[in-house]
């Protein structure tokens, strides 16, 4: 190496310094409540930490010291009139509380009176408020994909359990938020799904690599098989390599390690909605599914799922959950036959819920296929006349939703929900192009 190379090497290489949360691992924002300072290379090598390029959305700004009280201002009150018919927003928790507040008094304006709610999901992955920023579970890391189609990419690294590391697992400024919410839904008399983990999330390879329960600290990615992960502070960790019990790879084998990290999340679910005073239902998991791998049978996967939900009923119920209050929801490739109705047969009072029909003439025929099931719009209907999305999705028209509150009233089925389609598109969310007239339609106004 000539002497000119060697005083080039020498030259020390631009660095920068900037602030960043120390729980989410972004650009520190003006309230973020824990902020470090990190050095970052200006123009970083393969393997070296990035340059944040976002901001902080998660913590917001802290509520205004006490004032005298103004006068009272009563939020409008949901009719609970059977049946009752609402339009979900999966992603209602990321918008600021007053857009939300302001959505959940237009939703009761229009009719509706109840709300289906997604507590961990993970998508779209990509915007500065997805999904997987606002998750119930605290981030501990990043970690990087190490081969395959994602090879050399990072992923966010969550803690789903105690542990002396990190303490309790919980995001406690998202939980916050949770309570929030619920309590405007209590005040306006909304019933309310929640719905602890979203099996859509689980269904796409890149949804899952932003999934806690298959990515977390205890067992370092489901998929990924990896050791080390960078922690939030850009310091180096390693983790347990155990398996955690995603609906992907069961309960672990004979370690039973999901029965060993989970078991809190059903005591903080049914805490957080009785402290709300909500009129409340829970769902363990959104469209909860499981493909068979190998040379798995499809009993072996059936019985993975039914395993899984029945775990998660017995620790809501442990924690004080009715048994009438805890919903079940598959899809897929697995079987009501070798999945629900054993459940149900084991717990008579727990409800089944089916996703599809956005059309009256899916709705009918769901209704007659699955006896005793409570009908859900959250499909791609063939039928559906109404607004298509730019996912695909298509809402009822107008004239379809008249229809279907017709079929609702004549098999006197007590509520029916849709998805609203009219507030996300390809890259953006917006809570505000919410659409009415369809809810009208559903709830008779």
């Amino acid at each position: 190496m000539c002497w000119k190379a060697i005083l080039e090497a020498l030259k020390p290489r631009p660095t920068v310094v900037i602030q960043i949360c120390a729980l989410t691992g972004a650009r520190a924002g003006d309230y973020c409540p824990e902020v470090v300072r990190r050095r970052f290379y200006v123009d970083p090598r393969p393997g070296e930490p990035v340059l944040p390029a976002e901001s902080c959305s998660v913590h917001e700004k802290p509520a205004d010291p006490p004032q005298p009280p103004p006068p009272p201002v009563y939020p409008p009150q949901a009719d609970p009139t059977e049946p009752r018919t609402g339009l979900d927003v999966y992603q209602l928790i990321v918008f600021p509380l007053e857009q939300i507040r302001q959505y959940l008094d237009d939703l009761v304006r229009n009719g509706g009176s109840i709300q289906r709610m997604f507590m961990d999901f993970t998508w779209p992955t990509e915007l500065e408020t997805a999904g997987w920023r606002f998750s119930i579970f605290k981030q501990a890391g990043w970690w990087t994909d190490p081969e395959g189609p994602f090879a050399g990419q990072r992923f966010p690294l969550f803690t789903i359990a105690e542990s002396e590391e990190y303490g309790q697992p919980w995001n406690e400024a998202v939980l916050a938020k949770w309570a929030a919410v619920l309590k405007m839904c209590a005040d306006r008399g909304i019933q309310v799904t929640l719905c602890i983990f979203d099996g859509c999330s689980m269904k796409s390879a890149l949804d899952r690599r932003h999934q806690p329960l298959l990515h977390n600290y205890q067992h370092l990615g489901a998929e990924a098989g990896i050791e080390t992960y960078e922690r939030m502070d850009g310091t180096i960790g390693r983790g347990l390599g155990i398996h955690t019990g995603g609906v992907y790879g069961g309960f672990g084998g004979d370690d039973g390690s999901m029965v060993s990290y989970l078991p809190a999340i059903g005591r903080k679910v049914v805490d957080l909605v009785r402290a709300s005073g909500v009129d409340y239902r829970i769902m363990p998991g959104n469209e909860m599914a499981r493909e068979r791998e190998g040379e798995e049978t499809q009993a072996h996967v059936d019985g993975i799922l039914r395993d899984w939900h029945d775990y998660m009923i017995k620790l809501l119920l442990d924690a004080g959950a009715p048994e009438d209050r805890i919903v079940v929801s598959i899809t897929g490739t697995n079987t009501r036959e070798a999945v629900t109705l054993p459940l149900l047969a084991k717990y008579p009072k727990i409800v089944e819920q089916v996703h599809g029909p956005n059309s009256p003439e899916t709705l009918a025929r769901y209704l007659d296929r699955f006896q005793g099931a409570e009908i859900e719009g959250d499909g791609f209907d063939s039928n559906a006349a109404g607004h298509t999305n730019s996912y695909g999705f298509g809402m009822p028209s107008i004239e379809q939703a008249r229809l279907m509150r017709e079929i609702l009233k004549v098999r006197d089925i007590p509520s029916y929900s849709t998805f609203n389609g009219y507030v996300e598109e390809q890259g953006w969310q917006d809570i505000a192009a919410a659409g009415w007239e369809e809810q009208r339609a559903l709830a008779g106004k």
